[in-house]
């Protein structure tokens, strides 16, 4: 996990979705699912999906349901199938968390675990 700047504390780790990755994810604890950039839509061959309006920190936004599920695994944790939400939001958060972010692991995954955040440690368990 890294924390990379002060300005806006966002957690960061890698994650790899659909086999493939490390990619640098943040965590939403306030995030009902997981969203991933468009970016990564031709990479995992998630053409199409439902779209959908979402709200959250950057307001109301258009935004795409994936077409099907894909596996999701965080550090050496387990791998949880999900079918992520493909939102364009990701330059903002990399702005302003300093490095390149290309989804966000929300409430389906993290709810599966315990989550422990060790901020000192620069150290995130999800057992």
């Amino acid at each position: 996990m890294r924390i990379p700047g002060e300005a806006k504390p966002l957690i960061i780790l890698d994650a790899t979705i659909d086999g493939r990755g490390p990619h640098p994810f943040a965590v939403g604890t306030g995030a009902g699912g997981t969203l991933i950039a468009p970016e990564l839509v031709d990479e995992l061959g998630l053409i199409g999906g439902q779209p959908v309006k979402c709200a959250g920190c950057a307001g109301v936004m258009e935004g795409r349901i994936a077409p099907r599920s894909v596996p999701v695994s965080v550090g050496s944790g387990s791998t949880i199938s999900i079918q992520p939400l493909i939102l364009d939001m990701f330059d903002m958060l990399s702005r302003d968390g300093g490095e390149k972010i290309v989804g966000l692991i929300g409430h389906d995954v993290l709810s599966r675990h315990i989550l422990t955040i060790d901020s000192p440690g620069n150290r995130l368990r999800l057992p």
